[in-house]
């Protein structure tokens, strides 16, 4: 079977890591942000910019989308476990 799926993967801790004001930092710091960011992070720009890139295709090959498709998208991560 292949999967032709594209797929993205954050690896939170690199990305604090690799960041200018982030390579001083010692590992416990790095995970402590790294986890802020996954308990806070926000990713509304991700999927309008996918919203935009959909658009813009549709447009290019002159495929006619239905008006009020769009919708809003996301997840929640709950504090203390899955609800």
């Amino acid at each position: 079977m292949i999967n032709n799926d594209c797929k993205l993967l954050i690896n939170l801790n690199q990305l604090v890591r690799d960041r200018p004001n982030g390579q001083d930092l010692d590992a416990e710091h790095v995970d402590q942000i790294a986890n802020d960011l996954r308990r806070n992070m926000n990713l509304d720009s991700f999927y309008e910019q996918a919203d935009v890139a959909i658009t813009d295709y549709c447009d290019d090959v002159g495929i006619n989308l239905k008006e009020n498709t769009s919708q809003s998208f996301g997840f929640v991560i709950h504090q203390g476990g899955k609800e």
